[in-house]
């Protein structure tokens, strides 16, 4: 779990970051190009102040004589120091309001336009804002127009405005927009497909991790097996012959033997049931009637627990099996030191699957332990061999169903089993 936050993190940071450096590359070829737009205009403003000077623009009924209007310039307007008209062509405003700084470029996007208006007496605009040089040079430039005479004033050209359309340019940052979103999209993309095969290669991993766990396991199964078949048999046989001879003198110590021969046998079993086929033999099977049956075996250790209310649920699953996923929950929570009374076994319908829970108010079991629940050979007992929810894991996977433990250090730990329901319970 802590490797997947690990790696969410990590790919969130990666796509951040490279969203951030696309966007922000794509941004500046956006403003790179209406840079070039822009010094274009400001040669074709320049060259149309000039036409002005020469004579060429006249204001008699807002004609130009001499002077061919390309068809993308909409609008031309020059104005006096105070902003009131000299010239006006086209889409130009009447008059323009008296600034000082200057005016920033505006991309007028729905008209697909560009409309520059120049002061003359801050010629450094855009470049001109928040710097106290410039700002200097500005203000000597207004006081020695301020100083002119009134027909100067009224008749000077101060400002200049300039109305372009440009569908190229509107179109070339319309696609860098597209590109931002698209290079979004495909980096989304990369970097989801980049955990996704990080994720498979945990999965894979852990699977050769667990094959090579099966193969360890299978060859202590065939040794275990091969090692204390003849041993336990020699021991029950002379077991026998001491009780029947002995006149009850060593009945507790035999009953002791006879008691360690049965779990090694048991172990034995319980190991060869792990590395069986997992899926056994299944069928259709009624959930309820099946932990009813392994509760009534629990009735005596944990009173009154067969009589707890199951809902008729059916899926599809060996009952051996599933018996000895039941049996070893149960008997884990006998053994955790949950007082018996405080055992919970509960069956429910959620959706399309059944929940299976079984609870107890035991030691609980530590945080940094509970990531090694299923490996063979792993337990919290002292006298425990780890194999039981190993073969837990193993059976309810193979049923198509999912297993997980909820638990706390000190306060009891609670185990769902979460089954696909078949056709007749669905």
């Amino acid at each position: 779990m802590k490797e997947k936050h690990f790696l969410f993190m990590i790919l969130f940071i990666m796509f951040l970051l490279l969203s951030v450096m696309t966007i922000l590359i794509l941004e500046g070829q956006v403003r790179a190009r209406q840079r070039f737009s822009l010094m274009e205009y400001e040669k074709l403003m320049y060259s149309y102040y000039q036409n002005y000077l020469d004579g060429s623009f006249t204001n008699d009924e807002l004609a130009i004589d001499d002077v061919t209007m390309p068809e993308d310039v909409t609008g031309v307007g020059l104005y006096n120091f105070y902003g009131r008209e000299l010239f006006h062509y086209g889409e130009a405003v009447d008059n323009v309001e008296e600034d000082s700084y200057g005016f920033m470029p505006v991309f007028d996007k729905q008209r697909r336009s560009v409309i520059i208006i120049r002061d003359f007496l801050n010629p450094f605009v855009p470049n001109s804002k928040d710097n106290p040089l410039f700002d200097n040079i500005i203000s000597r430039s207004y006081t020695k127009a301020m100083n002119e005479s009134e027909e100067t004033k009224q008749t000077m050209v101060r400002y200049f405005y300039l109305s372009v359309k440009d569908d190229y340019m509107f179109s070339l940052l319309l696609l860098f927009r597209g590109m931002q979103v698209v290079f979004t999209l495909l980096i989304l993309f990369i970097v989801l497909l980049i955990g996704r095969l990080f994720l498979w290669n945990m999965k894979y991993r852990k699977q050769i991790e667990e094959q090579e766990r099966l193969v360890l396991l299978g060859a202590a199964s065939r040794t275990l097996t091969h090692e204390i078949k003849n041993p336990l048999s020699s021991i029950r046989l002379q077991s026998t012959i001491i009780k029947r001879s002995g006149c009850g003198l060593h009945e507790e110590a035999l009953n002791v033997i006879n008691e360690e021969v049965e779990r090694l046998s048991h172990l034995s079993g319980r190991i060869s049931d792990y590395l069986r086929q997992p899926e056994g033999n299944p069928e259709s099977c009624e959930l309820s009637a099946l932990v009813r049956r392994c509760l009534i075996r629990f009735s005596e250790r944990i009173p009154g627990i067969e009589k707890t209310p199951l809902p008729e649920l059916t899926i599809r699953i060996d009952p051996d099996r599933f018996r000895s996923v039941l049996d070893n929950l149960i008997n884990n929570a006998l053994e955790s030191g949950s007082d018996p009374s405080d055992i919970r076994v509960c069956l429910e319908q959620k959706g399309h699957d059944a929940l299976l829970t079984v609870a107890d108010r035991g030691n609980g079991i530590k945080e940094d332990q509970q990531d090694q629940l299923f490996n063979p050979y792993f337990t919290t007992k002292s006298r425990g061999t780890g194999i039981g929810l190993s073969i837990v894991h193993s059976f309810v996977k193979a049923a198509g169903g999912q297993i997980q433990i909820n638990s706390k250090s000190g306060e009891g730990t609670e185990v769902l089993l979460r089954f696909p329901l078949g056709r007749s319970g669905a």
